[in-house]
């Protein structure tokens, strides 16, 4: 391994490389090492049933955007039924439901990011204008 690589990289790369199993690390030890843990992970995707039910569907936001929009496409449910039971993953139809689902996710991300941008900035705008305020009025004791 190349000097310039840190020891903590190096001790990480090392384990990741573990030729036994057992000794391997995995991911949850891999985000926890010192190289790794200021780092920020993204969460994993919600992974849908093939085959809704009604109480999925009626409780579930998102698997009705997603079932909508895979209908708008002209899939229906019996095609996810057949392809999932013979092709598998490699099936067109499936590659779209797993697009579609993604796109789904990603737009509610979208969105909790920004209302939580949006409040991030508020709360520095308070704050700013809370300091400006605190420092007017030392001055003035100060004056005093």
């Amino acid at each position: 391994m190349p000097d310039y690589v840190s020891t903590f990289a190096q001790h990480s790369i090392t384990r990741m490389l573990e030729l036994d199993a057992k000794r391997r690390a995995n991911i949850l030890e891999l985000k926890r090492t010192y190289w790794l843990s200021e780092c920020k992970f993204p969460d994993s995707y919600v992974n849908l049933s093939l085959n809704p039910n009604e109480h999925s569907l009626a409780h579930c936001k998102l698997e009705r955007l997603v079932w909508s929009q895979l209908q708008s496409y002209g899939i229906t449910e019996e095609m996810l039924r057949s392809v999932a039971k013979s092709k598998g993953a490699r099936n067109p139809v499936i590659g779209t439901y797993r697009i579609t689902l993604y796109q789904c996710q990603a737009l509610d991300r979208d969105k909790e990011r920004a209302k939580l941008n949006e409040h991030l900035l508020q709360l520095a705008e308070k704050s700013n204008l809370l300091s400006g305020k605190i420092d007017e009025r030392s001055k003035a004791c100060i004056i005093i």
